[in-house]
């Protein structure tokens, strides 16, 4: 990975990090099924000026491409929330020390799924590295 990869990808997981905990609190207040609505609510004001200045370059961007990108649109909307609702309740059912990392290792998933249905090149030491990732978020959620 170069330099800026990195560092977009270690404020990444800061984020994602900090976004975990937030959850955790809310869901002292809130039930799960609140956090989720309230949370794309929330989500939705925030981001509707940048939506609509974004509009027409996105508009254009999708209606100049293989049709095929509103499936996988829908399937990165649809699999993202179903997933997001799924982890609220399961937040709300155990501790945050145990359910953020063991829904961390989603991304063995997407690898597995790169590998197997893109064909994406895979070194031993990805399959090592996924393994102990995995191996690690196993042992945090117990």
């Amino acid at each position: 990975m170069t330099g800026p990869a990195i560092a977009l990808s270690i404020l990444t997981i800061l984020c994602w990090g900090a976004g975990a905990f937030f959850d955790k609190l809310s869901l002292i207040y809130l039930p799960p099924k609140a956090v989720f609505f309230a949370r794309l609510y929330l989500a939705f004001i925030l981001l509707l000026v940048p939506m609509a200045m974004a509009w027409e370059e996105t508009r254009l961007a999708v209606w100049n491409v293989d049709k095929r990108v509103i499936a996988c649109l829908l399937g990165t909307v649809g699999f993202t929330y179903a997933g997001m609702y799924a982890y609220y309740h399961a937040l709300n059912l155990s501790g945050a020390s145990r359910i953020i990392p063991f829904c961390g290792i989603y991304p063995l998933v997407a690898f597995l799924m790169a590998v197997i249905l893109l064909k994406e090149p895979v070194a031993w030491s990805h399959i090592l590295g996924t393994v102990l990732v995995a191996a690690g978020a196993v042992l945090l959620g117990r």
